[in-house]
């Protein structure tokens, strides 16, 4: 049951990252400035790559470590094993912040120069709150500042007006 939901929202998140690329891309396209999107595509790009690789390592350490506890004759995690596995979650870890500071900053980059041709300052706060959440993972408020920084992107998106649109008598 936990599996279903983890799955269902996962695929509610990746949905909603999609829709925000879309968004991105038409207004990079209204306030003709394609470095919006570039810098939103190159981010995104940048987490299913980083995703995947993690995944692959993860898998690659953890199999070599169970393969050891259980072929190697060992009969529990002897230290030797144990330091492998403290080495691949540092390794995982740090790797994985390092891309989360530099996908925040190309988010931000986006959403700064989004903010200046738009003229909406939300945009620019929300960019800024998220690359300050993205370094201050380490010390786990992060996760609620990016948590905040997207409900300021939500409203800062809402405050957006349509173009208006004239009509020849």
């Amino acid at each position: 049951f936990p599996t279903v939901i983890l799955v269902v929202l996962s695929a509610a998140s990746f949905a909603g990252i999609i829709l925000f690329l879309v968004s991105m891309n038409h207004l990079s396209r209204y306030y003709n400035a394609p470095e919006i999107f570039k810098n939103v595509l190159y981010g995104f790009i940048l987490t299913i790559i980083a995703g995947v690789s993690f995944i692959i390592i993860q898998f690659a350490f953890l199999s070599n470590i169970m393969a050891n506890l259980t072929y190697g004759g060992a009969t529990g995690l002897n230290n030797a094993l144990f330091a492998q596995l403290i080495f691949a979650f540092l390794a995982i870890f740090a790797v994985s912040y390092v891309i989360s500071i530099i996908t925040a900053v190309l988010y931000w980059r986006a959403l700064t120069t989004l903010s200046e041709k738009s003229g909406i300052e939300g945009f620019k706060t929300a960019g800024l709150l998220y690359l300050l959440g993205a370094v201050l993972t380490i010390v786990l408020i992060g996760a609620l500042l990016i948590w905040i920084a997207w409900i300021l992107l939500a409203i800062a998106f809402n405050s957006l007006k349509a173009p208006v649109e004239t009509q020849g008598y």
